[in-house]
């Protein structure tokens, strides 16, 4: 077999495994419980982020919830922290009120509500008995010593490219973590952005490193990765047990923005919920919302900076700078749906199909 037909083989393994990372999407139970669905409103955070993002401080992020006006708030908590509870009297305790807490706690006392806690229980315990914490970082450095060797090899291969795809995905995600609007953080172009980092790190590298002989580390990866999918799944399963307590009414749930797309497609198909952004709640009003909320597709061609985009046909394209220094379109077809689609305005590669002209051409 000639080289080019193993490069080749290798390339289309490497697009199979991209497409099932990005397409599968987790399951969970969704017997018919509540007869009337519960409103869930999934809210991304950056925990200490909070801090110093000033277009999504932590005042912003209370106001949000305030504005939404739900019947219960659901913090990323478990039930307790070194034996003592993270929640008592509906509201987190005095030791852990920080950041996103702070909010909901603040959010919780102007509307009158609870907070609940819906993280795993015994989740900081499990980490300590496995070393967890110290095995994610150890794992992170060898896991970029490895990249880098392997870009040094060849620049061009799978090994390669994929280190770039997932550099690249995290260097978006911390610019727009860094300076982004509460609407970018949680927008369908942002979820894409965190499935396809997490779909790199979690499946494609660790059978890359298999495969080049690092089996060591790929385990590694893996136990890491199932963890965190495990913790997910827990996760959602206590947000639903919760939110069928509160049927017909309406809660937020704050999050990691790492978590909100997977948490989200776990509860999308449950029947007894109804996912809404917070931008689509009427309480919320227009003045306050961003161009750029809807159904959109990105994922990056590693270290180029290039973007695959599903067109679909629509029209009504506007061209729109973000303030986080990321470019876009928003597109609007008959039905006042928007989709967007990013790239980094040093870098503009476009895409191939037909739909890339008129976009070259927009205002």
């Amino acid at each position: 077999m000639t080289k080019m037909c193993v490069a080749k083989k290798e390339f289309a393994v490497f697009a199979f495994l991209v497409a099932g990372c990005i397409t599968a999407r987790p399951q969970i139970n969704t017997t018919a419980g509540a007869a009337v669905p519960t409103q869930v409103v999934i809210i991304g955070t950056i925990h200490e982020g909070h801090l110093a993002n000033k277009k999504y401080s932590l005042d912003t992020l209370r106001n949000i919830i305030v504005a939404v006006k739900p019947s219960a708030i659901l913090v990323e908590l478990p039930p307790k922290i070194s034996g003592w509870p993270t929640v008592e009297s509906g509201r987190v305790t005095n030791g852990l009120a920080v950041n996103e807490n702070m909010a909901a706690n603040r959010a919780a006392d102007a509307l009158g509500v609870k907070v609940f806690q819906y993280d795993v229980e015994g989740r900081n315990e499990y980490y300590r008995k496995t070393h967890y914490l110290e095995r994610v970082k150890a794992a992170e450095r060898n896991l970029n010593d490895w990249m880098n060797v392997e870009t040094l090899k060849d620049a061009k291969s799978i090994q390669a490219r994929s280190a770039r795809l997932a550099v690249d995905a995290m260097m978006r995600q911390s610019r727009i973590n860094k300076d982004g609007r509460p609407e970018e953080l949680n927008s369908a172009a942002y979820d894409m952005l965190i499935a396809t980092k997490r779909g790199m790190l979690d499946d494609i590298l660790p059978k890359l490193l298999a495969m080049t002989g690092q089996r060591g580390l790929a385990g590694e990866c893996f136990f890491i990765a199932d963890v965190w999918h495990e913790r997910n799944r827990t996760m959602a399963r206590n947000i639903q047990d919760i939110a069928n307590a509160f049927a017909g009414k309406r809660v937020v749930v704050l999050t990691g923005s790492e978590h909100r797309y997977i948490l989200r497609e776990l509860l999308g198909n449950v029947p007894e919920l109804e996912l809404k952004e917070f931008y689509e709640i009427p309480e919320w009003t227009a003045s306050t919302r961003s161009n750029h909320q809807g159904d959109c597709i990105l994922i990056f061609e590693g270290g180029t900076g290039g973007i695959l985009c599903k067109w679909a046909g629509r029209t009504g394209l506007r061209r729109k700078v973000f303030d986080s220094g990321l470019v876009g379109f928003v597109v609007e077809d008959g039905d006042a749906k928007q989709a967007l689609f990013f790239w980094e305005p040093e870098r503009p590669l476009w895409p191939t199909h037909r739909s890339a002209g008129r976009a070259r051409q927009a205002p």
